[in-house]
């Protein structure tokens, strides 16, 4: 672990007899009820706060810059976020690679739990949608306090009437030791996004969005220009900088959005779009401002971190500035770069044991998945991986660090990730699953590397991103063809494929898998000398697969040109988040191209099935059955796939006998072979 966060002597300006203080993470509750949001009151009234009507929730155990992700309280939001759900939920925090800004990955907790029976639950956490809507400041003096630095207070006003860099603005940034402030930029401006993709408010009178841009949180502190020196030298394992976080209080914004008049979009109200444009003198008042820092809800002490990326060396390397001058949001001065220091890297979010959605079925093959996933994707061209290693959710206990150790630093990263999933149920569920550990690692992955890589791809371990071209490069070939071309995203179209049943191997665990007299398993997995791309070789449809395969797809696209990426799609790109361009998507649409999977590239979904799943084979696998046959019976090239509802019908091989599914003969014969050599390799 990095050192203790123990820089200072004090903590708030206070004595500690032990002569030597640590910088405690402290969240600052205050008092909140829906009935007190005045959402209906105009002018919005001044909050009636004091510092010692605050609620003070301290976190000592926060104290190892390389364990910050895991230790962060984010499985701990039952001590702070059910009473004071203005505050963000905040998953990751780091500087970014140039010192210029102090960048936050938070989740929207309000989308944790939407089904019936949470009404009251979504109605008390609409807070957490207003932390998506910027609001506008101005700085102001005020002679009767003395608790600010200056004097300075805060005043909620209009676009005309901000500061040239609070325009588009959520939270107050404290600096410590230093008490310098800033005030937060958006990387793009989620209401904005909202409206040109949906026309509507990203809460509908009080309904839920399930938008997946409203799920991730991203916004940046600016760091101020005498401190960023101080960031870019530290080396050492301790951090010497907090920041505190004070969120600008007003409630969600429901029927109208508030667009700077300098940047409205060209298209605005046209379309049948929402028009309704939000005024903020009626809905603020003239004079509304903001209770002193010290009287305000927030987060202390949140520790800056060293920037221990080894990338924080490489002169070469230039990151993407954020900074917004006057009247732009912080996306639109992007800095493009000449020389990254990859071409390709990964991103994946695994644990060594898990559970399905549904808390069904638990999965224990993960760090055998992880291997095979991470040599396979060295060798078909990945520059880097990362692994976010959610092992320690749930209680579980384990690590993948056994595995990530077996390969070079340079070429494998593993994060600590151990916060849990908020809801894990299934999406058609009456309170729909969340995935939000999954969620915020991918935002994080995008953040913290994006910057230096031209190409990224966020995919899970039992998925394989197959090369099907002539080169030499593997996948390299494929977005450096996709660069000559103008392409920013190469999509994946997926199917989940089956275990071969002829690469299985009988299963005892003494419990489901053994017959009652103990002889014999009904349960099969795979045999311990095949690989997982070996036996899960077999796709219900031959390449290339139809359309309707396009919605469960997996990406590859440019980090510089998208900027908030969801699962199976890119959320926020700049062509969508620049407000000058039109509304229509055909340029974006452009950007976009599903590769040839006879020609490019082939996405192979190994998703594993349980060995409980393959004892019901003998009533499921056979011509009758409606039911689905989770394994596969490979069928010879010339079967013809048949479809009722599209869902798949059962075929017939030369013999006449039962079979589901088709080998990928490229992957059999030229990509099992080699993933086994280097397999055999890693064992030297």
């Amino acid at each position: 672990e990095y050192g203790r966060i123990m820089p200072e002597k004090k903590v708030n300006g206070e004595n500690n007899n032990s002569g030597e203080q640590q910088f405690i993470l402290k969240a600052y509750l205050e008092p909140y009820s829906p009935s007190d949001d005045h959402s209906n009151t105009k002018p919005l009234p001044v909050r009636n706060t004091s510092p010692s009507k605050l609620k003070v929730v301290s976190f000592p155990r926060v104290n190892s810059c390389r364990q910050l992700q895991a230790q962060l309280p984010i499985d701990e939001w039952h001590k702070y976020g059910h009473d004071d759900p203005f505050l963000p939920w905040i998953h990751d925090v780091f500087p970014s690679h140039d010192g210029k800004l102090i960048r936050f990955v938070a989740q929207n907790r309000r989308r944790c739990h939407t089904g019936k029976g949470n009404e009251d639950l979504m109605t008390r956490l609409e807070p957490q949608v207003a932390l998506l809507q910027p609001v506008a400041v101005k700085r102001v003096k005020n002679a009767d306090d003395a608790t600010s630095e200056g004097n300075v207070r805060y005043q909620l006003t209009s676009h005309e009437k901000a500061d040239h860099d609070a325009k588009e603005t959520r939270f107050i940034c404290r600096f410590s030791p230093s008490n310098l402030e800033t005030l937060s930029v958006y990387p793009f401006n989620y209401e904005y996004i909202n409206w040109k993709k949906e026309g509507k408010p990203m809460l509908d009178n009080g309904k839920h969005s399930t938008q997946f841009w409203t799920a991730q949180q991203l916004f940046d502190c600016p760091v101020p220009t005498q401190l960023q020196g101080e960031i870019l030298a530290s080396k050492s394992d301790r951090a010497s900088m907090f920041v505190d976080l004070i969120p600008i209080r007003t409630p969600v914004r429901i029927t109208s959005t508030f667009f700077d008049s300098s940047t409205t979009p060209r298209d605005f109200g046209s379309g049948g779009k929402m028009a309704s444009v939000f005024n903020a003198t009626e809905e603020w008042g003239d004079h509304h401002i903001l209770p002193s820092i010290e009287a305000s809800g927030r987060w202390e002490n949140i520790p800056i971190c060293p920037i221990l990326h080894p990338l924080n060396a490489a002169s070469s390397i230039t990151t993407p500035q954020h900074q917004p001058p006057p009247h732009t949001s912080s996306t639109n001065t992007t800095t493009i770069t000449t020389k990254k220091l990859h071409t390709l890297v990964g991103c994946t979010w695994t644990a060594s044991k898990f559970k399905h959605r549904g808390d069904s079925t638990t999965i224990n093959d993960g760090e055998a998945r992880l291997r095979e996933w991470i040599t396979f994707h060295l060798m078909v061209g990945f520059d880097h991986l990362y692994i976010y290693d959610n092992s320690g959710a749930k209680n579980f206990t384990g690590s993948l660090q056994s595995v990530t150790d077996q390969f070079p630093p340079d070429k494998v990263t593993r994060v600590h990730w151990p916060c849990s999933v908020c809801n894990n149920n299934w999406p058609m569920h009456l309170n729909p699953g969340e995935r939000s550990s999954q969620y915020a690692a991918e935002a994080s992955c995008l953040q913290r590397f994006g910057p230096h890589t031209e190409w990224m791809a966020g995919f899970d371990v039992d998925e394989y991103m197959v090369p099907m071209g002539n080169g030499t490069s593997g996948l390299k070939d494929l977005v450096r063809e996709a660069d000559k071309e103008g392409t920013k995203i190469l999509v994946f179209k997926s199917a989940r494929a089956k275990p071969r049943v002829d690469l299985m191997e009988a299963f005892y665990d003494g419990k489901e898998c053994t017959r009652e007299d103990g002889m014999e398993s009904h349960c099969l997995v795979p045999s311990s000398n095949r690989t997982f791309l070996e036996t899960y070789n077999c796709d219900y449809t031959r390449a290339p697969r139809p359309d309707r395969f396009k919605r469960a797809s997996k990406q590859i696209y440019r980090p510089d040109f998208v900027q908030l990426h969801f699962v199976h799609y890119s959320t926020v790109t700049t062509d969508l988040s620049n407000p000058q361009t039109s509304i229509s998507r055909t340029s974006e649409q452009n950007t976009q191209k599903f590769t040839n999977e006879i020609t490019q590239a082939y996405l192979l979904h190994s998703k594993t099935v349980s060995p409980l799943e393959t004892s019901t084979r003998n009533s499921k696998c056979i011509f009758e059955s409606k039911d689905t046959c989770y394994l596969g019976y490979s069928c010879p090239d010339s079967s013809i796939p048949q479809y009722d509802e599209n869902k798949p019908k059962p075929m017939k091989n030369e013999k006449g006998e039962y079979c589901n599914c088709f080998v990928n003969s490229r992957i059999e014969n030229e990509w099992v072979p080699r993933l086994r050599r280097a397999l055999d390799l890693l064992e030297l």
